[in-house]
């Protein structure tokens, strides 16, 4: 009888947009499991994403299919195979081999260093790696798939390939060993404990009360009872004012999401607009977007700005004040907040992303500026704070900044048209913009910021 080899096929979902479709059920699963269920030397445990086809039909249909074709396998004399929904861990040691497509799943099979195969993804907008070991692995095409149990039996009496993946395991975790990332782990908290007690001698309150003085260094004072129930109070008073947030948020959401989705102002029905303006901030974090719409509705008048919000009180809040709730499809993506929501916008790769900093307050400045393609900084803010606070941060950074010489509205609008990639805007026959409710020529008041490199 031949060997029976355990094979995981661990297959993600569809991702919620198509810079993150890696999901290969629909384009290879049944292709996959086809291939090795013909192969009796392959035992297989067909494990799908819990979401999967949560968006689309597809793969629905095609995990339907895997579980009819290992059900059908089960009641020959076949198998046994398994359909898996258990939590993953146990598979790194039951398994002999995984298939799987791009996802964490893949990294974390390398830590065995036995034999894998990764899924190409089908979606061409799904973004790539161009480091680490996936971009130097031979990726399983769709097109492949009906030869996997052919590929994978040639992985597995591959000394090479399996001394190339332990490489790639050792580059990322180090030394695997039983034991030494624990190691480790101690040694880097025991290191951190003496940096602290160097740069921090905390005193000896033993050695105060019979010297009448503290023994050197600075002394680690305890707060006092009232300001402690100070800070108490000011911690229940967030949480409280946090949940209520938080509770009418949900409540106005529940209200209106199916008016949004018809609502003829929706981006998801309209689209057209050069510049996006999108917060996912709730109604009391845009105050910096309040203090930029007067700019912003006078550059909707040479060029098109839509404004998009995540939270349907700020959509109220906004709604009241502007009428840049029109069309979609920009050029340019601003963003006025760091809300955690707003990061997923960056992954789309067809728009212009830039950053407006806030001119009294430097904390936005971290190192989620370096996903941005542009920032806007006010004048008066030095430039190379950036390079101070974020070493290595990125040169190919455009770096923007309003000339006040005019009016402060003529002048962030004129800084945020410059920030636009490619599109020119329509004008008289030299090209420069024309102001459609006066007729007269717009000179742009940006000053783009000479950058040097920084010798670290």
């Amino acid at each position: 009888p031949r060997a029976a080899y355990r094979s995981s096929c661990s297959l993600t979902w569809e991702g919620g947009r198509l810079t993150m479709r890696y999901g290969s059920v629909a384009s290879h699963g049944v292709d996959i499991v086809s291939s090795l269920l013909s192969d009796d030397r392959f035992r297989v445990v067909y494990r799908p994403h819990p979401r999967t086809g949560v968006h689309e039909d597809e793969f629905v249909e095609a995990d339907k299919k895997i579980r009819g074709l290992i059900t059908r396998a089960n009641a020959g004399e076949d198998g046994p195979h398994f359909i898996d929904d258990t939590p993953f861990g146990w598979q790194l040691d039951a398994a002999d081999a995984m298939i799987t497509d791009i996802s964490a799943v893949a990294y974390d099979w390398l830590t065995t260093a036995k034999p894998l195969i990764v899924t190409l993804p089908q979606e061409p907008e799904a973004v790539m790696p161009d480091v680490g070991f996936i971009p130097q692995m031979p990726l399983l095409s769709a097109d492949e798939a009906e030869r996997t149990a052919e590929m994978l039996g040639s992985l597995l009496n591959d000394d090479e390939e399996r001394q190339r993946l332990s490489a790639w395991a050792d580059f990322y975790y180090g030394d695997r060993t039983p034991g030494a990332s624990l190691a480790r782990f101690v040694h880097a908290v025991e290191q951190v404990i003496e940096e602290r007690d160097r740069a921090v001698r905390v005193a000896d309150p033993v050695g105060e009360q019979l010297n009448g003085r503290p023994k050197g260094g600075t002394t680690v004072r305890r707060p006092s009872v009232l300001k402690s129930a100070s800070r108490g109070l000011k911690f229940i008073g967030r949480s409280f004012d946090f949940a209520a947030t938080g509770i009418a948020n949900m409540a106005a959401q529940s209200r209106v999401d199916s008016h949004l989705i018809n609502s003829s102002d929706s981006a998801m029905t309209v689209r057209g607009s050069e510049i996006l303006v999108s917060t996912m901030a709730g109604p009391h974090d845009i105050n910096l977007i309040i203090e930029w719409l007067p700019s912003l509705e006078r550059l909707n008048k040479s060029h098109s700005v839509a404004l998009l919000a995540g939270n349907h009180r700020t959509y109220e809040k906004l709604r009241e004040l502007t009428t840049l709730f029109t069309s979609l499809s920009p050029d340019l993506h601003l963003q006025f907040e760091q809300a955690n929501l707003n990061l997923r916008e960056l992954t789309h790769r067809k728009v212009r992303h830039a950053y407006i900093g806030e001119a009294e307050d430097d904390r936005w400045i971290n190192n989620r500026l370096r996903a941005f393609d542009a920032v806007g900084v006010e004048a008066h803010i030095d430039s190379e704070l950036l390079f101070d606070r974020l070493i290595d941060f990125p040169l190919q950074t455009e770096i923007v900044s309003p000339t006040f010489g005019e009016d402060a509205e003529s002048a962030r609008a004129g800084m945020i048209a410059a920030l636009l990639p490619t599109r020119q805007p329509s004008g008289d026959s030299n090209g420069t913009p024309v102001d459609p409710s006066s007729g007269t020529q717009q000179h742009s008041s940006s000053s783009r910021i000479a950058r040097r490199r920084l010798v670290r």
